[in-house]
């Protein structure tokens, strides 16, 4: 610049929009930081850019109005800045002092010059006059003739008629270019190959004109082939100089729209270069132009001719290009230029070469028509030489109604080839997501790799040429694209359900999840396919397409973008997903792949439709037009991609559709399909299948299946049948996550009844949903444990808030659909196992871990799975087990047997005897030595009859390897003579023949003969082959049997199953005798055999030493047993009893599964037979039983026998006697014994079957309860003895029956118990038991009946009522109704009316109570005037409406009755029910301690503790709370603990006074908010008290907490819930014991919470009790004693109350440092304003200037808050010194103040003192 501007412009409005309006204001900040004074920006903009970057960037900004108006005079419609009246009244609003236009809209419109003008606002660029001049293309071309600047060869003028074009068309010679005259951007241009082409193309070219420019005026000029487009940047001042900056090259077009620009030109020399600039200057010197424009040529290389084309009077798009080669700011040229700045005379130098292309939102693949949509993301290009000039930011929507530029790209570089680099380097690495749309990134990236690109060689229709040819545009990598969709969608799928997941978690209900493998169907250049994806890790996928399997590794590198791995490619790519489109970037390739298909065509971006080319019944060919979309004023056919007929046109001419919104719908023709789908082929990209392991795949499908996975339900079929070929480390692998997975929300093991599956806990999943990071809080532990356990398969490490959380978790649902595959598959693989050798033994421990956690997981829901895992853990862990024992007790036997054979037969019989029953095998099998085998079959027979007394043994002369030995026995008829003879089974004749020669007719005594066969036996039919072998018996022949032993091959016991079958001989012949289910008649007469004559009875295999019999009685088929018999032969270890009882149960185990229905076997039985002396114990025994039960459960099993010889308490003599072991559901193991019946096994009774028929639902009948209550036989709690009275009605009245067990007439049973403790006490109750044999237990008027009488006999004996409760509600049928709901209420009056009587109703919850039910147990239990307890057991519940019944009825129910009001979840947090036992059993131990504690009214109980033991050395726990004491007296001490406000730990205060020796019974331990309230049932000083303690450490509170409440449950204090429980604990002592009280209360929370919870209502309640207890109160005040907590327990409330304080304890109304900051607050501003300190700086302030007193008024402000807090401390100190107890005691709060040391002392005596006044005040009361 030669001159500085003259004029100075202040404020300019843009007339533009989107990068256009950014580069002026890019540009003008520039300018004005340059010149010092800041150059206001004004942008007008329309509706659509109102959030857009360069109204937000502008330092004013003014809103034209909608972005398109219709001219009122042609209604064509155009853009509001094409609208000059619009225009112009924005300009004059702005306050502008001039006006940019950019390029484009106003920037050439001459008229908008002038209204500038006549505004007086400068317009920044040339006058209207150069603009007529120059912007008519036709008045352009002839100026440039004028100045011998030459013009491609035209029309002359403009053309009106298509008449006038085919003329001139004519003449210059097809091919011909129509022009518009104001065109400009390509735009209006139309090329004409032949007269038949114009017509059509003079229409559209001068409608576009119309639309674009406002002018329809066309010239028709010659089509230079092969030309390049090339164009001088020019700037001119006003003082005539020009300058030309440089050339640049705009050959790269697609249809006459420019693509790429670069400068300079390539391979133009410097002269011709310089030709051109200079026809250039001429141009503008002949219009006087000013300002900056483009001059553009049409280049011929072939020639070297270059042509005038048109002058562009304004900056243009591709300036950038020449900014970068001179270093000239164009826009701030514009801004010197239009304030008077002169320009040099030279033009300034070109550097380098630089490069520029177009990003542009436009789809490529579609013609390159506009896809606009919100900018999503948007990394521009950058780094070295790299500019980017961009109009929207991330978060803008590019209009549909503008151009669709996103960016311009500039590279500079020294040359070309480094420009070119820096500019594909930069595209590469920039990113532009457009929501919906897409971008030309990646073609552009094409474009610059093309070698001719590259070369430079190209002309302005090489472009078009090579779209046409499928140069640049190719989908080389559509089979990819299409995965990468196929998994992206699976993603957003999964996402999406992950998401509905969680949020159903937040409403608390989960909904079953879909197991199957939804399709992806996808369409892509009308091909459509259909995928199906598995997840098989974070970042892995399986796609399954045509049969083929693709492996796809895909990492997310951000929102967008992608790397996948797939068949040895790893590539990076770009996927944006937009409702049903999803869009691939891959290489330089963009695929608009659409989801979904049906026919239905959708729009590929946001278009308007301008026409409908169709018809619905059309039929369509691929190719065929349907439709013409707009989008940023241009025109884009839309055709069809496959052929049909059009069934449906969704959306009509004139709508407004976004991308992937359907249009029209294309039907099949003659049922072929819509597309071909053999064109794409995914071959290349799928698995080799010789890579691939199939053991290995096999495993990881079924682990996925476990673990709720992604599965292909073929690759899980294929699995499923080749389970059995699983490695043994493979199947380990699999069912330890099975065991994981079963167990994981599977309720307590304790509280499965039996009676099916258990529910799964979804309260626990959904916890872990919602509350991932205080799982710890709200969770039991052993779940969090188990969870973690699980979520370690998902390489899940943590519970806290995440997506891997919330996946892993959905997947656990997930599996729950799958249990029942996956059993099945565990049952497989099991069933392998036991089939095969092949495991590891030196994984043993591992399988036992698996098996056991598998058998615990799966036994109520899956018992398959749970026999199978014990068959397993039987035959690889325990029988190996066994087998060594054998081999041990062989090896014993080896020894014995070798002394026998030197002298010590009796010592050596003797142990062979006791040895156990398997040993009976190896004895037999003895056949090295004859005289040892003599020997062994000697010992044989005598273990055989070692409860008979046999004759000495004679070894019999038989030819080897046979062996017979005789003896004989003495029967109550006569002697018998015995023969045995052992041989092999290939040896049975003669066997037979040798014990035939002692069947003579001469023989006198009875004869039984014994055939052992020692090896194995494979053959069925032994017993048919020795009775055809069997002699005929000769005359006169005595009594003869036969036994036959053998041992039946097994594949589970290589020695066998032992086997016998009897001969009876008699007439001549032998008969077989059955009635032994092959058990040996001499064991048979042991076990007592013969009480089962009322069964048939067979035998079923079983492991050596076990008969296993199956009895179905001959009276009743469906009473169907199994018996395994066992004899027990040594008790110095319980190995060997172990072992037999273990495989006794795996026998019954193995042999019920087999059976039709297993149900039906629910009375089986192991009887076990003891030879020598019974030594165990009963509680031995039922450890050992305990130790068994894992085993037992799922078994049917009735109980276990045993008979048993025991010394005679009186003689010592050993008699004979049988042990019963029983473990009833939810009652424990029971002990009893009897003597031996004499009389035959009855059949199962009705009273059985009903026992049987409980069992199976998991019940207890209730005649079993009154059994548990009155039985002598040890229990695993001893409960006490007694006797039951059962009542009933006899007419109408209610009187004492004498009836068997379980003839109740009604579904409830009566009566009265008197059961006798062990301290000599008897407790007295009526019995209310529920019978849920009949009916489930509703109820109904006999019922309800019986229930009143009880209640009222009840209230006539004095004593409490006991109740079973278990019943589905008042009785619903056909014949009855509400007369049953009035008679529930009957009952429901009179438990209130004995309630409010004082009556005790204690009710223990056995099963699930319903409505009425429910009703009943809340009435007697948990009301404040109630003194009984409510005892929940197991899994019951009590609920108003059932489980289905809610859900039927629309209601929100659990997983079950338990989690509807069970006790873990309901009952026992809100504290209805006091206490939870797992069984029956353990509940009447509980009622039996309330009972010990309520009823002795006073009565002292032996104590070995001292009365008047100091309990300041008792140790302090300090486990929580912030508490350090180390024993109870450092509370109380002054040194440690001042003030008495340090936390400490109430139990152990408790613990401390408590007689050391006494039980404690908590009452309401699980009462959830209610913790800070102790309660225990114990004894003091003998005395059986209610000793309660108010816990005096924070304690944490659970989470969520109220915003409005305190954030722990704080010492001292009493919340709503401890109020309450404090009240209900008080009413329950109340004339039962002494109530016990130590206090450390500050008070009642008055928080909002609190308060809103009925804190003031819990509060009376609590004082309440007090004023209506009977018997003494103690109330002991051991630290603090403030507020309303006083109230309640003041000794004005209840006459025998004593109220004492422990030395230092502090009583009040209110404490010393609230009492300052609120009550005394006068007297401490006082003493603040009387403060030395105060005073002075008070007379300073006085007496300082106004200026210097506002700091010294800060300081004294300071100082007064300083010293009021001190002040406050010294009051507050004064305060609690003055309220000492001390004073309470002078004024007769208190009664006394306790030493530390005296304080057990001193609450003993209390407690007498109390128990004396009320004994007097009782007899004062009789007395009046």
């Amino acid at each position: 610049m030669t001159g500085e501007p003259s004029a100075s412009l202040n404020r300019v409005a843009i007339v533009n929009r989107g990068e256009s309006a950014m580069r002026f204001l890019n540009a003008a900040r520039e300018y004005g930081i340059e010149r010092g004074t800041p150059l206001e920006t004004v942008a007008l903009y329309t509706e659509a850019d109102a959030a857009s970057w360069f109204v937000r960037a502008a330092d004013h900004a003014i809103n034209l109005g909608p972005t398109m108006v219709t001219d009122p005079e042609t209604g064509a419609r155009r853009h509001t800045y094409l609208d000059t009246g619009i225009v112009e009244s924005a300009l004059v609003l702005s306050g502008a002092d001039a006006v940019w236009p950019g390029w484009g809209f106003v920037a050439e419109n001459p008229d908008f010059v002038r209204m500038c003008d006549r505004l007086g606002v400068q317009f920044i660029g040339p006058t209207a006059a150069s603009m007529d001049m120059l912007g008519d293309k036709i008045a352009a071309k002839r100026i440039a003739e004028s100045v011998d600047v030459p013009v491609v060869p035209w029309s002359g003028g403009p053309v009106d008629t298509v008449e006038e074009a085919v003329e001139h068309a004519k003449r210059i010679g097809f091919p011909v270019v129509l022009k518009a005259a104001a065109g400009g951007g390509g735009r209006g241009i139309r090329l004409v190959r032949n007269e038949i082409e114009l017509p059509a193309a003079f229409k559209s070219a001068r409608a576009e004109a119309d639309s674009a420019f406002g002018d329809a005026t066309l010239f028709v000029e010659a089509q230079i082939t092969g030309g390049r487009h090339l164009e001088v940047q020019v700037a001119a001042d006003n003082s005539g100089n020009v300058w030309t900056l440089g050339l640049r090259d705009c050959s790269v077009q697609r249809r006459r729209q420019k693509v790429l620009e670069e400068s300079a030109p390539v391979d133009i020399d410097d002269a011709l270069q310089q030709a051109i600039r200079e026809a250039a200057r001429r141009m503008c010197q002949a219009v006087d132009y000013t300002n900056v424009g483009t001059v553009e040529f049409l280049f011929q290389p072939s020639t070297g001719s270059f042509y005038f084309l048109e002058v562009n009077t304004r900056l243009q798009v591709e300036h950038t290009v020449t900014e970068a080669v001179t270093g000239v700011d164009l826009v701030k040229l514009q801004l010197d230029i239009a304030q008077g700045a002169q320009l040099a005379p030279d033009s300034p130098e070109v550097r380098g070469h630089a490069i520029e292309v177009r990003l542009n939102a436009e789809d490529p693949k579609r013609g390159f028509t506009p896809a606009p949509g919100r900018v999503v993301e948007l990394r521009v290009p950058q780094g070295p030489w790299i500019r980017t000039d961009a109009g929207v930011a991330e978060g803008d929507t590019i209009a549909s109604e503008f151009d669709s530029m996103i960016a311009k790209v500039i590279a500079w570089g020294r040359d070309r080839p480094e420009a070119l680099a820096r500019l594909r380097r930069a595209l590469g690495r920039s990113q532009a997501v457009i929501e919906g749309g897409t971008t030309n990134r990646r073609f552009l990236m094409a474009l610059l790799d093309n070698p001719e690109i590259q070369q430079g060689n190209v002309d302005t229709t090489w472009l078009d040429r090579a779209l046409d040819e499928g140069i640049l545009l190719d989908s080389p990598d559509a089979p990819l694209a299409m995965v990468c969709a196929a998994v992206e969608a699976y993603r957003t799928d999964h996402a999406d359900a992950l998401d509905q997941f969680a949020g159903s978690a937040v409403h608390g209900r989960l909904h079953p999840l879909s197991d199957e493998t939804a399709a992806i169907d996808l369409e892509y250049e009308g091909e459509r396919r259909s995928f199906r994806v598995q997840q098989r890790s974070p970042n892995n996928f399986d796609v399954e397409i045509d049969g083929l399997r693709i492996a796809a590794r895909v990492e997310e590198l951000g929102q967008f973008e992608r790397r996948i791995s797939v068949a040895g490619r790893e590539l990076s790519l770009v996927v944006v997903p937009s409702g049903p489109l999803i869009t691939v970037e891959l290489d330089h390739s963009v695929y608009r792949i659409v989801r979904g298909h049906g026919g239905l065509i959708r729009a590929e971006s946001q278009c308007v439709i301008a026409k409908v080319a169709v018809e619905v019944g059309d039929e369509v060919n691929p190719g065929d037009v349907l439709l013409i979309t707009e989008a940023m004023k241009m025109e884009s056919p839309l055709m069809a991609p496959f052929g049909g007929r059009v069934s449906e046109i969704v959306a009509g001419a004139g709508t407004l559709v976004g991308a992937g919104d359907p249009i029209i719908r294309i039907e099949a023709v003659d049922d072929e399909g819509p597309a071909d789908t053999t064109q794409m082929s995914f071959a290349a990209l799928a698995h080799n299948p010789a890579q691939l392991n199939q053991h290995d795949e096999d495993r990881d499908v079924l682990t996925r299946l476990v673990l709720g996975q992604d599965l292909s339900g073929s690759a899980v079929g294929d699995a499923l049948t080749r389970v059995g070929e699983l490695s043994f480390t493979a199947g380990l692998h699999v069912l330890g996550i099975v065991a994981d997975r079963m167990a994981l929300f599977a309720g307590d093991p304790e509280l499965d009844n039996g009676a099916g599956r258990r529910p799964m806990r979804t309260d626990l999943l959904l916890v872990a949903l919602r509350a991932p990071d205080r799982i710890t809080e709200v969770a039991p532990a052993d779940f969090v444990a188990r969870l973690r356990q699980m979520l370690a398969h998902y390489d899940v490490t943590e519970i806290s808030q995440s997506t891997e959380l919330t996946d892993a978790l959905f997947n656990i649902w997930r599996a729950e659909s799958r249990l029942g595959r996956i059993a099945r598959m565990s049952a497989g693989v099991l069933e392998t196992w036991l089939e095969s050798d092949d495991h590891d033994p030196n994984r043993s421990a591992e399988l036992v871990d698996v098996l056991d956690r598998l058998i615990d997981a799966s036994e109520a829901a899956y018992p398959t799975v749970t026999d199978l895992a014990r068959a397993v853990r039987h035959r690889l862990v325990e029988a190996p087990a066994i087998e060594a024992l054998r081999a041990a007790d062989e090896k014993v036997a080896e020894g014995l047997l070798a002394d026998a054979g030197a002298g010590a037969r009796e010592a050596a019989f003797a142990g062979l005897r006791r040895l156990p029953e398997p040993i009976d095998h190896y004895l037999a099998a003895q056949t090295a030595d004859p005289a040892r085998a003599a020997v062994a079959l000697r010992a044989l027979v005598r273990r055989t009859h070692r409860h008979r007394t046999l004759d000495d043994f004679e070894v019999l002369t038989t030819p080897e390897p046979i062996v017979g030995v005789r003896t004989g026995r003495r029967d109550g008829i006569g002697r018998m003579e015995m023969l045995a003879f052992a041989g092999p089974s290939a040896r049975l004749a003669d066997l037979v023949a040798g014990a035939a020669e002692y069947l003579t007719a001469g023989h006198t005594e009875a004869l039984e003969i014994e055939i052992i066969l020692r090896d194995n036996e494979t053959r069925t039919d032994v017993a048919a082959a020795v009775e055809a072998a069997l002699p005929a018996l000769p005359p006169g022949c005595p009594e003869v049997n036969v036994v036959v032993t053998w041992w039946q091959g097994s594949r589970d016991d290589e020695r066998g199953s032992r086997r016998h079958c009897v001969f009876a001989g008699a007439d001549s012949r032998f008969t077989r005798v059955d009635g032994t289910a092959g058990i040996h008649p001499a064991t048979a007469d042991r076990v007592e055999l013969w009480r089962f004559n009322q069964f048939d009875i067979s035998a079923v295999d079983a492991p050596d030493g076990i008969h296993l019999i199956k009895a179905v009685a001959k009276e009743n088929p469906q009473d169907e047993r199994l018996l395994a018999v066992l004899e027990v032969f040594d008790l110095d270890g319980d190995a060997h009893v172990t072992n037999q009882l273990a495989q006794a149960a795996i026998a019954i185990r193995r042999a019920r599964a087999l059976l039709p229905d297993p149900s039906v076997s629910l009375s089986n039985r192991i009887i076990f037979y003891v030879e020598p002396r019974w030594t165990l114990t009963d509680a031995q025994l039922q450890s050992l039983i305990v130790d068994l039960l894992p085993l037992t459960r799922g078994l049917g099993l009735e109980k276990v026998i045993g008979r048993v010889r025991v010394g005679d308490a009186g003689s010592g003599d050993l008699v004979d006697e049988v042990i019963h072991v029983t473990t009833p559901p939810t009652v424990g193991v029971m002990v009893g014994r009897t003597k031996p019946s004499p009389t035959p096994l009855r059949p199962m009774s009705e009273y059985r079957r009903r026992v049987v028929a409980m069992q199976r639902r998991g019940l207890v009948y209730p005649y079993e309860i009154v059994e548990l209550l009155v039985g002598t036989g040890a229990t695993h709690t001893e409960l006490p003895t007694g006797e039951f009275t059962e009542y009933d009605f006899v007419g109408e009245q209610f009187e004492v029956v004498d009836r068997p067990r379980g003839n109740n007439t009604a579904r409830v049973v009566t009566g009265v118990i008197d059961s006798h403790a062990a301290s000599g006490a008897t407790f007295r109750r009526v019995l209310i038991l529920n019978d849920p044999s009949r009916d489930l237990g509703s109820l109904a008027e006999p019922e309800c009946r019986r229930i009143v009488a009880a209640l009222d006999l009840a209230t006539e004996l004095g004593v409490p009522v006991e109740w079973y409760a278990v019943s589905s509600g008042a009785r619903i049928a056909m014949d009855s109704g509400t007369e049953n709901l009035d008679w529930t209420a009957a009952v429901l009056r009179r438990i209130i009316e004995f309630t409010q009587g004082g009556g005790e109703i204690n009710v223990m919850v056995v099963g699930v109570n319903v409505g009425a039910q429910s009703y009943f147990d809340a009435e007697s239990t948990m009301l404040m005037h109630t003194s009984g307890v409510l005892i929940m057991v197991g899994n019951s519940a009590m609920v108003l409406t059932g489980k289905q019944a809610l859900e039927f009825s629309g209601g929100v129910a659990a997983e079950d009755n338990a989690g509807i009001g069970g006790y873990a979840r309901i009952a026992g947090p809100n504290g209805q029910a006091q206490f939870w036992v797992a069984d029956v059993e353990s509940g009447c131990a509980l009622l039996f301690a309330h009972y010990e504690s309520s009823q002795s009214k006073g009565a002292r109980f032996d104590t070995a503790d001292p009365a008047d033991r100091d309990i300041s050395g008792f140790p302090h726990r300090n486990e929580a709370g912030g508490t350090s004491f180390a024993c109870v007296g450092e509370i109380f001490s002054a040194q440690h603990n001042p003030d008495r406000k340090r936390p400490f730990d109430i139990r152990s205060v408790m613990s401390a006074v408590m007689d050391q020796d006494a039980p404690v019974l908590e009452r309401w331990p699980g009462w959830e908010d209610a913790q800070n309230v102790v309660a225990w049932d114990t004894r003091l000083g003998g005395f059986a008290v209610s000793l309660i303690g108010i816990e005096s450490r924070n304690l944490r509170r659970p989470l969520p907490r109220p915003a409005d409440g305190p954030d722990t449950w704080t010492s001292g204090t009493l919340f709503p819930q401890s109020s309450k429980k404090l009240a209900r604990v008080i009413n329950g002592a109340s004339g039962k014991r002494p109530l016990v009280i130590l206090a450390n209360l500050s008070g009642f929370d008055g928080s909002p919470e609190s308060m809103a919870k009925l804190q003031l209502e819990y509060g009376a309640e609590i004082g309440r009790a007090i004023v209506n207890f009977r018997g003494p109160i103690v109330f002991s005040v051991i630290s603090r004693y403030h507020g309303g907590a006083y109230v309640v327990f003041s000794k004005s409330l209840n006459a025998n109350m004593e109220v004492s304080a422990v030395t230092g304890s502090r009583a009040s109304v209110i404490g010393g440092a609230p009492a300052a900051a609120v009550v005394f607050t006068r007297e401490v501003r006082e003493r603040v304003r009387r403060h030395p300190e105060v005073v002075e700086l008070e007379r300073q302030i006085a007496a300082e200037s106004a200026d210097e007193q506002p700091m010294l008024q800060h300081r004294l402000h300071q100082l007064t808050a300083q010293v009021t807090t001190e002040i406050q401390a010294i009051v507050a100190r004064e305060f609690d010194d003055i309220h000492t107890v001390e004073r309470a005691l002078q004024v007769g709060s208190i009664d006394h103040i306790v030493a530390p040391p005296d304080l057990r002392p001193y609450l003993i005596s209390a407690v007498q003192r109390g128990l004396e006044r009320s004994t007097s005040e009782t007899v004062l009361r009789k007395g009046n």
